[in-house]
């Protein structure tokens, strides 16, 4: 709006979906990596282009959870928040990375938690649980013999792993959206 010269935005980056396991016996999944988050006053001169992330679709049968979107508020600067990364499938080997803050010159950028690894045992399974971030609760860990992983919560979460001890493929939870926050005041 007209006499806005700063705002105030928080810039979260689109949740990893968590890993699937196949229909080959005992696995599971990792969970889905947070997406990054920032937040602070930027000036402001002229239009600016708002990104939202999408969130990663978990991973479907044996496939590794899709990483989340970046978002990013573009003006004088550009602030990124990087999405979160997938999840390994059932036979992987680690959670999706929390996604990082670029451009982010003073003002508060946090790296996205990294999605947990799974675990498997004798008779049980155990997805690994989604990353999480100031704004998203990442997706439970699911604890079965058989069980599709959880979606995240909030925004910018990751999705937990899925767990399989049958003969059923399971899906990984998906990651949530981003959001692109933007605040004025007028006096």
């Amino acid at each position: 709006p007209a006499g806005v010269d700063s705002v105030i935005i928080t810039v979260v980056g689109g949740g990893g979906g968590g890993g699937g396991v196949s229909n080959a016996g005992s696995q599971a999944g990792d969970g889905g990596g947070a997406g990054g988050y920032a937040r602070g006053a930027v000036a402001v001169t002229g239009d600016v282009t708002v990104t939202i992330g999408t969130g990663g679709a978990g991973g479907v049968g044996g496939a590794n959870g899709a990483a989340g979107g970046n978002s990013s508020f573009a003006g004088t600067n550009t602030i990124t928040a990087n999405g979160g990364g997938g999840g390994a499938q059932g036979a992987g080997s680690g959670g999706g990375a929390g996604g990082t803050v670029t451009g982010a010159n003073g003002i508060l950028g946090i790296t996205g938690e990294t999605g947990g690894i799974d675990g498997v045992f004798s008779a049980l399974e155990i997805g690994g649980w989604g990353g999480s971030n100031p704004l998203g609760f990442g997706g439970k860990y699911s604890v079965s013999i058989s069980a599709n992983g959880n979606a995240g919560q909030g925004y910018g979460a990751g999705g937990s792993g899925a767990s399989g001890e049958s003969t059923t493929a399971r899906n990984g939870g998906a990651g949530t959206d981003g959001v692109v926050i933007v605040e004025w005041f007028i006096d």
